[in-house]
């Protein structure tokens, strides 16, 4: 189990805004990228409730949440201002929103909650 079709939805999303494609197109990915985050922080969520304790399992569910809330937000802050012709910043959230994702991976990696 790994995050490696959230990263891939959001490296499609930097693509497309390098090809500078239609706001509408952008819109319909971006929906899709969300429901796959969504659906990925859910199964991270089942899988760090089976292997850990509850009391171990708690700092990692919250680190799921807050990144599920996030990405949602930052994903519809994208949509805002790829409308408004702000290429670079929506690259720039795109940028740090995969960085909070492999941060993730590596911590729950570390922790043995996703094999290597």
């Amino acid at each position: 189990m790994d995050f490696d079709n959230a990263k891939t939805g959001i490296r499609t999303l930097i693509a497309l805004c390098k090809r500078k494609v239609s706001f509408e197109d952008f819109k319909k990915q971006v929906s899709k990228v969300c429901m796959v985050i969504i659906d990925q922080i859910h199964d991270a969520e089942s899988l760090v409730k089976a292997e850990k304790p509850v009391a171990e399992s708690a700092q990692f569910l919250r680190k799921l949440k807050n990144l599920n809330n996030e990405s949602i937000v930052y994903l519809d802050s994208c949509e805002k201002e790829y409308r408004r012709g702000n290429l670079k910043k929506v690259v720039k959230i795109l940028l740090w929103l995969l960085k909070q994702f492999e941060q993730l991976e590596r911590t729950l990696e570390r922790a043995s909650v996703f094999s290597s």
